[in-house]
């Protein structure tokens, strides 16, 4: 069976929107792309449930704009929740091309650092913001790839002495929030790796038709999913009830960032595919979102040899 065919150009549709900021490397290259969250018209982060935000951006930007218009060949950098990852949420994006942003406030229970032991040696990557003093003894940092520096908090006095503390853990340094082309030569001479703020290159919101969902089709999948010995033929005809939803998934796994090992045009074989445990995730991530609910150009001031990236609108570098 096929998931019958959509036309987005002829459609009147609610707008799904996300902001991302660039982050460059030492070289100016851009290296990811930050998601942001943002409702259609808004410029600025404004939501009351992280859990919900979290969603909401993952599904907009892998499910409904497209991962190739967000990042293209870049990382994409996603603030998750702690919720979000003693979930298992994180095993249905490609752990090649995601990096998982823990917020500084995150408590380190022992449940969430085993969890982060476990993804991290599986080869999930995540970048944790700056955790203040004494960051060796910070239990999840062993777990960490990346580590945020908020410009806009850190004691200038310490980064020195801070930036190398963090150099001998094994973790790249991102300096985030630069504001000024000193605040950048700052970093430079402290031996951060990457860079992201302002200065450098403003966020930008993309956006892209959002096709309608059926609520109570989604509902019934996700029980259907939680039955014991479920196969991809039972679910095959749950699926086909909202067919805004399969031709997501269809589009999903025939993107070029999630590199199945099987690309097919099949509702059956896209279950297949992605395996009933991943589709789950994906189904009770789709119930977190909001699913009735109803951009400026950035400018790069780095100084540069080559041309600048006028707009980060346009396809990555």
């Amino acid at each position: 069976m096929q998931a019958p065919p959509f036309d987005e150009s002829n459609l009147s549709l609610p707008q799904a929107s996300v902001a991302r900021q660039p982050i460059f490397e030492r070289d100016q290259k851009i290296f990811g792309y930050e998601l942001l969250f943002r409702q259609p018209g808004d410029q600025k982060a404004i939501f009351n449930n992280p859990v919900q935000a979290t969603a909401q951006v993952i599904f907009s930007a892998f499910f409904e704009i497209g991962v190739e218009r967000m990042v293209g060949s870049a990382q994409a950098f996603i603030n998750v929740t702690n919720k979000f990852i003693l979930e298992n949420h994180c095993r249905f994006l490609p752990k090649d091309r995601v990096v998982f942003e823990i917020a500084a406030e995150s408590a380190p229970d022992p449940a969430l650092v085993q969890r982060l032991k476990v993804l991290s040696e599986d080869g999930f990557r995540f970048a944790i913001e700056h955790i203040g003093d004494r960051p060796q003894a910070h239990p999840m940092i062993p777990f960490c790839s990346f580590v945020k520096v908020d410009l806009r908090k850190a004691n200038r006095n310490r980064m020195k002495e801070e930036a190398e503390m963090l150099q001998t853990l094994n973790v790249a340094l991102l300096a985030e929030k630069i504001q000024t082309f000193e605040e950048y030569q700052f970093c430079q001479q402290m031996g951060f790796d990457y860079f992201q703020g302002n200065f450098i290159c403003k966020p930008s919101v993309v956006s892209s038709p959002k096709l309608p969902l059926n609520p109570e089709a989604v509902s019934r999948l996700l029980a259907k999913l939680n039955e014991p010995g479920i196969s991809a033929v039972d679910v095959e005809t749950f699926l086909t009830e909202d067919s805004a939803f399969s031709y997501r998934l269809l589009r999903y796994i025939d993107s070029e960032l999630v590199s199945f090992p099987l690309k097919r045009e099949s509702i059956q074989h896209a279950i297949e595919t992605i395996g009933i445990d991943n589709l789950r995730k994906i189904v009770g991530l789709v119930m977190m979102t909001e699913i009735d609910a109803p951009a400026p150009n950035a400018e790069s001031r780095l100084p540069r040899k080559r041309p600048v990236v006028k707009n980060a609108d346009v396809k990555p570098e």
